[in-house]
């Protein structure tokens, strides 16, 4: 993991369908958010979700 002081933004060049790039377009406009801000939210959600999935699958049911 990179540390807060080298944490510095760098461009990423990806290819995405015609029909994806359209909803992303959408949900750029309706999150209030920039590209990068909407990628970064989503890139810590996901991350939060994979670390945390398998603590919540080891617990019993209630």
């Amino acid at each position: 993991m990179v540390n807060d002081t080298n944490d510095r933004p760098f461009t990423v060049t990806f290819s995405v369908r015609p029909s994806s790039f359209s909803k992303l377009q959408k949900l750029i406009a309706s999150s209030g958010k920039n590209r990068s801000e909407l990628l970064s939210s989503w890139i810590d959600r996901e991350s939060e979700a994979v670390t945390t999935k398998p603590a919540e699958l080891a617990k019993e049911p209630t």
